[in-house]
Formats: structure tokens, C-alpha cells, sequence
């Protein structure tokens, strides 16, 4: 029987996980050819046909169901692995992936990033600005700066302060709204995509009509620029609205929203040098903008 290696099993994996060739292929940034050939090699060697192929994509055979718990359980160990020696490093230099979202790597983390690899020219970072959860058990990122109300159990980290949230529109588009505190009166950039989640989009859903609605967009930078340009009003980070010369925040108008800023990492990696050097620094880098990200540097 062929020998099994990780490489090959890595490939039954994605596939088997995702249901198609092209979506395995994005996770293992590879062609969708390599997919098909490294799966069609596989299943010759070991003599057995693991996936069918179905109108919905691939699936496992009912005889080789049993293969996906395994391999996942050595999926795990191997990350487990990774993570473990990674964690011993002590010195704090090589590669740093920092994740973080779309407003806030606008706003200050890279400004933070570049200030971090003065401080430790030995670092290399690479920023991943993006709305989406960054899966840190597989090491896909080492540092995640989000928002969010509570940190993960199973990331660790620290908080840094508060990020508020306000309703923001351009002066333009105000000196047209002869009732500035009235909700159903304005024009609403509605919030689409994974930024839907945040904790004032259901007092958004149940308090504007939806015919309110000017535009939705995934991204809360999109809603800023859409509120400079006069479409409406958009309920965006203080730290991207106080800061916009476009922008006027309407006091008044909405409920107090805010969240926390955490940053963190893996529970296995947390204990490296270099993981602990970079959550104090962007810690403390947060920290001392805090008026920033609060929501206290309004325009009078």
C-alpha cells in the first residue's frame, strides 16, 4: 500500500472540507489542476475511490467516510506541532502576520506597523487588512487587532480600549435635512457582508424602514466615503469620522454603540518573544490614542 504523507492528505482534506476542486484549490493556493491530479494520484496509490462527484461538487464514498474524522485529528496535531515549535523561538526577529480590519489598518495600524518595525527592524511585517476571521490555530495570522464585545476562548490576548461607533454625514447632505434628529427623516448607508454582525445592526433592521436605505456596502471605509459624497448618513467608527474632513458626526440622533478593540493570539503562541512583544506594543499604541478611538476628538 502507498505510504501515506501529510502533503497528500492535506489535498483529501481541503476537499473533502469545501466540496469542490476550485474551493480547495483557494485554500491551498494552488491550481484547481493540482487539486485534480494530486487527489487522482492519491486514490491510485492507496487503490481505493475516495470522492464522488455529485451535481452539488465532491463527497466522500460511504466506504471512505471514515477517512475525514482521521485526517482531521492529524490535521490538528500537525498545527498543534507548528504552533509548539513556533512558541520557542526567544528571539524576537523573523516574519510577523498582523491581522486586522479594513477601518482600523486605515487609521492607525499601519502607522503602528511602521513605527513597531523601527522598533524591531529584525521583524518583518506582513498586514492582512480584511473584514474576515483569520483562522490563528492554523497560523495563518500570529497577531489579530479586532473588535469585538469579548475575546475568544480560545485566543489570547489583551484588551486595549473601547471603539465607538457614531452617525456621520456630510455637511452638504446636512444643510439639505431640515430635521436633523428625526431617524425616519435621513437617507441610511446600511451596513451588507460580514460587517453585518456588529452589535448596532439590529437596532438599524428594526428601527429605519428598509425603503430608508440609500446603499448597503461590506465595508465600513465604503460607508465613510459614501457619506462624504452626500448619500446619506452611515453609522461608522468615531476614528474614521472625526478624522474625515467631509464628515459631521449628528449628535443625538442614534444610541450610544461601542465595542472592544482586542489584541491578540493563539494560547500556543502567546508565550514566544516576539508574540509578546508585539501584543504590548500595539497595545500600548492603541492605548495612547485612545481619545481617537473612543469617540472623544469630535468636531465641534
Amino acid at each position: 500500500m502507498h505510504r501515506l504523507i501529510w502533503d497528500d492528505l492535506q489535498y483529501v482534506l481541503a476537499v473533502a472540507e469545501t466540496g469542490s476542486l476550485s474551493s480547495a484549490a483557494r485554500a491551498l493556493g494552488v491550481h484547481h489542476a493540482t487539486v485534480l491530479r494530486r487527489i487522482a494520484a492519491f486514490e491510485e496509490h492507496c487503490g481505493v475511490k475516495v470522492f464522488e462527484r455529485g451535481v452539488r461538487g465532491y463527497h466522500l464514498t460511504p466506504e471512505s467516510s471514515h477517512i475525514l474524522s482521521a485526517v482531521r485529528n492529524i490535521d490538528e496535531m500537525i498545527e498543534k506541532l507548528r504552533r509548539n515549535i513556533a512558541s520557542q523561538e526567544d528571539s524576537v526577529s523573523g516574519p510577523l502576520k498582523v491581522t486586522t480590519t479594513d477601518s482600523l489598518s486605515a487609521v492607525a495600524i499601519m502607522k503602528y506597523c511602521t513605527h513597531f518595525t523601527k522598533k524591531y527592524p529584525a521583524i518583518s511585517v506582513e498586514l492582512m487588512s480584511r473584514n474576515d476571521q483569520q483562522d490563528l490555530s492554523r497560523l495563518e495570522s500570529d497577531i489579530a487587532i479586532r473588535p469585538a464585545a469579548f475575546l475568544s476562548p480560545d485566543l489570547e490576548g489583551e484588551y486595549a480600549c473601547d471603539l465607538t461607533f457614531a452617525p456621520y454625514a456630510s455637511q452638504d447632505y446636512l444643510n439639505q435635512s431640515e430635521i436633523l434628529n428625526d431617524v425616519v427623516h435621513h437617507d441610511w448607508l446600511g451596513l451588507s457582508g460580514l460587517i453585518k454582525n456588529v452589535g448596532f445592526s439590529d437596532w438599524m433592521n428594526s428601527t429605519i424602514p428598509p425603503h430608508k436605505f440609500a446603499f448597503h456596502a461590506d465595508s465600513f471605509l465604503t460607508l465613510a466615503a459614501l457619506a462624504e459624497e452626500g448619500q446619506g448618513v452611515a453609522i461608522i467608527p468615531c476614528c474614521l469620522g472625526d478624522t474625515s474632513k467631509k464628515l459631521v458626526r449628528i449628535k443625538h440622533l442614534v444610541p450610544n454603540f461601542s465595542t472592544g478593540i482586542w489584541v491578540a493570539a493563539h494560547p500556543d503562541m502567546a508565550g514566544s518573544a516576539k508574540i509578546q512583544a508585539a501584543i504590548s506594543f500595539f497595545v500600548s499604541a492603541i492605548r495612547n490614542e485612545k481619545t481617537l478611538f473612543e469617540g472623544h476628538n469630535a468636531k465641534q
